[in-house]
C-alpha cells in the first residue's frame, strides 16, 4: 500500500479513467541494424503500442514472471 491504496483499488482507477499500458520494444542492437527480437516490456508512460497484439486464438501466448530486461545479460 505504498499510495494508501490497495492493488485492486489503484488498477479500478485506472480503468476508470481509461489508463492502460502500453508495449514498447526495447532495440537491443542500438539501432546498428533493425531490432528483430522480442525483448518487450509494459508502460503507462506512452501514447501507442510499438508491436501489434496477436489476434490469432489458435495459439496464444502468455508470458509470466519474466523478470527485469538488462542489456548486455
Amino acid at each position: 500500500m505504498y499510495c494508501g491504496s490497495t492493488e485492486l483499488e489503484v488498477r479500478g482507477s485506472r480503468q476508470r479513467f481509461g489508463i492502460r499500458p502500453f508495449v514498447k520494444q526495447i532495440d537491443t542492437v542500438s539501432g546498428e541494424w533493425p531490432a528483430q527480437t522480442n525483448y518487450l516490456y509494459l508502460t503507462y508512460h506512452g501514447n501507442n503500442d510499438d508491436v501489434e497484439s496477436s489476434t490469432s486464438e489458435e495459439a496464444p501466448i502468455l508470458v509470466l514472471g519474466s523478470g527485469v530486461y538488462r542489456i548486455g545479460k
